[in-house]
């Protein structure tokens, strides 16, 4: 039996097996695509995140409606979420990779809440292994990691708030 429950920041999949499965979800719209894999996306927080996303999303039947204006419904497993321990060493970051804070670790260390820098996003990320989990402590700095193929992209209609001059569709020279 799976019972739903919603929070505010991600959902909840309670299994009759007693362990949670957390999904991370954003809500935005398409500001620009940038080449074959690579998505900017105006969060409803008030974020912009550039997202690099898996080939077979945009090879897919999604593609039509993965065009700037339009708007998403990301999804990351939790599980997928990684945190690295951060030092300033001023290093630049690839790929699915930001800067971040704990805010908030579960009272059993597995589920730890993070805040990414200069962005309105937060990010739950799930660690089974308590070992792992007992090296982070409130208010420390991570990076955040996040595969592409991890990037689960649901579109979800166009937006008519915004004006076409803030949609932009770039190619990249090759």
């Amino acid at each position: 039996m799976v019972t739903i429950a919603h929070h505010e920041e991600a959902v909840t999949l309670v299994r009759s097996d007693t362990r949670g499965h957390v999904i991370n979800r954003i809500a935005g719209i398409i500001l620009a695509t940038d080449g074959d894999r690579l998505l900017h996306v105006f969060t409803d927080e008030g974020g912009s995140l550039p997202l690099h996303v898996s080939d077979c999303i945009l090879a897919s039947e999604l593609r039509p409606f993965l065009s700037p204006g339009r708007r998403v419904l990301i999804t990351v497993d939790a599980v997928d979420v990684k945190l690295i321990p951060h030092h300033s060493d001023g290093g630049r970051h690839i790929g699915n990779e930001w800067l971040g804070r704990v805010v908030l670790i579960g009272s059993d260390r597995t589920v730890i809440t993070v805040k990414l820098r200069g962005q309105q996003v937060t990010l739950k990320s799930l660690y089974p292994k308590l070992w792992d989990a007992r090296r982070f402590a409130v208010w420390d700095s991570v990076l955040v990691s996040i595969a592409p193929e991890a990037i689960h992209v649901n579109p979800l209609g166009t937006c008519v708030r915004l004006h076409r001059r803030m949609l932009t569709e770039c190619d990249s020279p090759r």
